[in-house]
């Protein structure tokens, strides 16, 4: 697989990593939950009960609030 590619497609960071034995290491950005310390249920619902995430859900987060989770990322080293 190459693993350029991928990280390309999934937008990830790729750094080499010298120890013997393994050639790559993909870095992945926090998620929105991990960075605000909530639990996450996307994929428990996902597997319980799919038909929920279909329903209409109207949001309590202002612009400015996207905006935010916009600009500050997910990469571990850019949010410590």
């Amino acid at each position: 697989m190459d693993y350029e590619i991928l990280a390309a497609i999934l937008g990830v960071c790729l750094t080499l990593w010298p120890a013997a034995g393994s050639k790559y290491s993909i870095l992945l950005p926090f998620s929105q939950g991990e960075m605000d310390g909530c639990r996450e249920e996307f994929l428990d619902a996902d597997m319980s009960d799919p038909g929920s995430l279909m329903r209409p859900h109207h949001s309590t987060t202002a612009r400015t609030d996207y905006a935010e989770r916009i600009c500050r990322g997910g990469m571990p080293l850019a949010v410590a």
